[in-house]
């Protein structure tokens, strides 16, 4: 099953919109009941995870591509005569190199914790079983 065209078209205003969710809500005369009733929908709030998903991915684009000047111009102004701008442009500096780095973080894959004493115990036993297992068949 999928979302209603009127469930859509509420969907679109609140994206699209600059009014307020109640606004939006007494303009297509949705009452508090059928907003209840909507949000408990997993096809409705399937296609709202959507959009934020999308709103998101937009935003991350948009801010990838303007990185590269942002952070020029965090240089140039660390070297600004003005000290108080100075300091606040290498701390912005500082914390978009941090918020980056935890960024790459929680994209690496996370590295298996196995000793070696561990790891050599484990793949004796493989290969001991494999042996064994060879030998059964012969």
């Amino acid at each position: 099953m999928r979302c209603r065209e009127k469930q859509m078209k509420v969907i679109e205003e609140l994206f699209e919109e600059n009014e307020s969710e109640k606004r939006i809500l007494e303009d297509n005369h949705i009452s508090e009941a059928t907003w209840r009733k909507w949000l408990s929908d997993k096809y409705f709030i399937t296609a709202i995870s959507n959009r934020i998903d999308t709103a998101s991915l937009k935003n991350r684009i948009l801010l990838a591509k303007i990185l590269p000047a942002v952070t020029a111009r965090l240089i140039h102004l660390c070297s600004s005569g003005n000290e108080d701008v100075s300091r606040k442009a290498c701390l912005a500096l500082l914390e978009l190199q941090k918020n980056k780095e935890m960024k790459l973080q929680f994209e690496k894959e996370p590295e298996p914790e196995i000793d070696q004493e561990t790891a050599s115990i484990v793949l004796a036993a493989l290969a001991e079983s494999k042996r064994k297992k060879m030998n059964c068949e012969d």
